[in-house]
């Protein structure tokens, strides 16, 4: 697949019909979101349209390559007099339907995790795939009375260490970064511009989690585990309570997976490339590795792509979020204040590279704060 397409191999369809070299047109798509959406704006209603009506199926082709599938949720009609009928239109992939649906009440016992969400995304005429086949028999897994369809599976994936995203085709994905596909490289010649995104706001010094369990006898006891992020303030913590995991073992690696996915996604490394392809001449996707060299900055890591969005604005670009792979593996996070640059973000234009630490004299215990609160309390 060439990467060079132009606003004409681009198609759009919605019911029975079709526009080609539409002026704007976006797609986004991420790991852990069920859903990706589209927006177009611009699109002429002209004489020879058939209807469009909310809930039409919606696709949009590149090049004879499916870029998404999905359904219009949203049509906004004007009109200026002159140029007659302009139509902004808005939806989500097929998957949206998990987001706003609910999940039939069910208990799941000694099932594969993949047969659990086969069976809800199912239920929604949603076809499921999967790039992992190594997972356990899950004990037991409770749907209850009310839960949405898709916050059932990404409960089921945070506690067990997978990701979620869709694909092109409208299928519900869910994968492991220690199984990625083929990203190729980028360099120079497609890169136009380069930047970082830092948040604290996700990410926690202690995160403890509370299971309530029942033995063979049906009596109760509550199982307790802590997982750190050394790198955050100390003032930072949170209780979270977790269902369906029934070992101190499960619930260490379940807190531990939550702690090492705010760490990375912290700190985002985003990129904008020409095109919708990357050099493979496959398109653009989450839980893609890429090699990303950038000599002007010196730039030369492997990263995990997170988070694609494909645009049309004069000519396609792709504007790609990454992070580093370690961070979304089944693994403690790293326990040093450099936890970021272990973990392989470069710090080259960082206004302060010491921000990495995100406080460099945190220090450990629940009533310690570090010197900065410190200062601002004095």
């Amino acid at each position: 697949m060439s990467m060079d397409i132009k606003p004409q191999d681009i198609q759009f369809r919605v019911g029975d019909n079709a526009w080609i070299g539409l002026e704007t047109l976006s797609v986004s798509r991420d790991l852990n979101s069920a859903a990706s959406a589209f927006s177009a704006g611009g699109v002429p209603l002209v004489l020879g349209n058939g209807p469009i009506s909310i809930y039409d199926p919606v696709q949009i082709i590149a090049d004879g390559v499916p870029v998404f599938t999905g359904i219009l949720d949203d049509l906004d009609a004007s009109c200026d007099g002159d140029s007659g009928f302009l139509l902004g239109l808005s939806g989500r992939s097929k998957t949206g339907l998990l987001v706003d649906c609910t999940a039939t009440p069910k208990v799941y016992t000694y099932s594969p995790p993949m047969q659990i969400v086969r069976d809800i995304a199912g239920s929604f005429g949603i076809v499921t795939d999967a790039a992992i086949s190594d997972m356990t028999l899950i004990e037991r897994f409770t749907v209850p009375w009310g839960e949405r369809a898709f916050d059932a599976i990404d409960r089921l994936a945070r506690n067990h260490g997978f990701l979620v995203t869709d694909n092109a085709k409208g299928r519900l994905m869910f994968c492991r970064a220690d199984n990625p596909t083929d990203g190729g490289r980028l360099n120079e010649d497609t890169i136009t511009r380069i930047r970082y995104t830092l948040s604290g706001a996700s990410r926690y010094y202690q995160t403890i989690g509370q299971v309530e369990v029942q033995d063979k006898t049906d009596h109760s006891a509550f199982l307790q585990a802590t997982s750190y992020d050394d790198g955050c303030d100390a003032i930072r913590r949170r209780h979270v309570s977790l269902s369906d995991v029934f070992t101190a073992k499960q619930l260490k690696e379940a807190l531990d997976w939550q702690a090492a996915t705010d760490l990375a996604q912290s700190v985002q490394l985003n990129i904008d490339v020409e095109g919708w392809f990357n050099s493979t001449g496959a398109l653009w996707a989450p839980n893609q590795l890429v090699l990303v060299s950038y000599p002007p900055t010196g730039l030369e890591k492997t990263l995990l792509v997170y988070s694609v969005g494909f645009n049309l604005d004069g000519s396609p670009t792709t504007s790609l979020s990454l992070a580093p792979q370690a961070g979304f593996l089944l693994m403690e996070p790293k326990k040093t204040p450099d936890a970021l640059k272990e973990m392989g973000l470069p710090t080259f234009n960082l206004p302060a590279p010491e921000l990495l630490t995100m406080n460099r004299d945190a220090t450990k215990g629940a009533n310690n704060t570090s010197s900065r609160w410190k200062e601002l309390d004095s």
